[in-house]
């Protein structure tokens, strides 16, 4: 089967990113096709599926980036495989790089498009079902004193409050749909001390992490499936420059170090793409990364002639 996020060319052929009135990508890809059907000679491993990842970064870069340029100022670009996201501000052709932890590999982070159109400092938060009811409530079956150490709470679904005593963890596992847990903000938050909202099906988010010590890991596919990002607060300091209210950072800061939690929404949202590429092409020569999930055995099964069909079906609509 494959699955919903497997690669961004059936995000981009799919789901709407690409649309009647994008020539320029479908333009692109048809050119790209042609122009390129030589590169599956070279001497890539897995060179088919290479080859069709080649051509995707290559449409992105152009007409992604093109679109950015004439209608933003800043996008955000996370890349699963590179482990890094890429500040891009189109103002002063600048680039930031920070290094991120993704999504495990049997909790991976999807490839999607949104727009973040606001921040938070000192978050609390919300522990998503899965990880409540399969990591969490476990520990605290054995461990009656888990939440508590952890400074997690639990509340029922009316919001009120539950002691984690024995008689009602068992409680709790015979219906764990009826309660939630809440992590309070502080310096052991699994956010940290900010957290980055965008609009998405699969309920993931970009945040500060407590654990900085993973940043020094060569492979930091160690995630629930949300993007952690190395340097949060200077990140958050940029969006705010390019949302021109430079003269917040302060106030930002103050409620970073006093722990207050606040929403800093921005007046200009920033496009956030995440990707998932093993291959790019840098300097004009193509560079080869981990296939962190094993998605290049899916993509094999898509086959070439499926892609090249769904993009015959794109020329003529347009």
């Amino acid at each position: 089967m494959i699955k919903t996020y497997v690669y961004s060319i059936f995000l981009l052929c799919s789901t709407g990113v690409v649309k009647a009135q994008d020539n320029l990508v479908v333009k692109e890809i048809s050119t790209l096709f042609e122009e390129n059907a030589t590169l599956t000679k070279l001497n890539f491993p897995n060179s088919t599926q290479r080859f069709y990842q080649n051509t995707l970064q290559q449409v992105w870069t152009k007409a992604s980036d093109h679109a950015n340029k004439t209608l933003e100022a800043m996008s955000l670009l996370s890349g699963v495989c590179q482990f890094g996201l890429y500040q891009n501000d189109y103002q002063s052709d600048t680039v930031f790089n920070f290094k991120v932890v993704v999504g495990k590999p049997h909790s991976q982070t999807p490839t999607l498009q949104s727009s973040i159109t606001y921040f938070t400092t000192a978050p609390d938060w919300r522990v998503p079902r899965s990880i409540f009811e399969k990591e969490f409530l476990p520990k605290a079956i054995k461990n009656n004193n888990y939440f508590n150490d952890n400074h997690y709470a639990v509340y029922n679904l009316a919001g009120q409050y539950v002691e984690t005593n024995v008689a009602n963890l068992q409680e709790i596992r015979k219906n764990p749909a009826a309660y939630y847990v809440k992590q309070s903000s502080g310096c052991d938050n699994a956010l940290g001390v900010v957290v980055f909202r965008f609009a998405n099906a699969f309920d993931i988010y970009l945040h500060d992490t407590p654990e900085q010590r993973l940043f020094n890991e060569d492979k930091r596919a160690l995630s629930h499936g949300c993007v952690r990002v190395q340097h949060a607060e200077q990140l958050a300091g940029l969006l705010l420059k390019q949302d021109g209210a430079k003269d917040k950072n302060r106030e930002m800061t103050n409620a970073i170090s006093s722990l207050q939690k606040k929403d800093f929404k921005l007046n200009k949202p920033i496009s956030i793409k995440i990707i998932y590429l093993t291959c790019l092409i840098k300097d004009g020569l193509p560079v080869n990364y981990e296939d962190v999930y094993q998605l290049d055995q899916e993509l094999e099964k898509i086959g070439f002639t499926m892609l090249k069909i769904k993009i015959n079906e794109l020329t003529r609509t347009v």
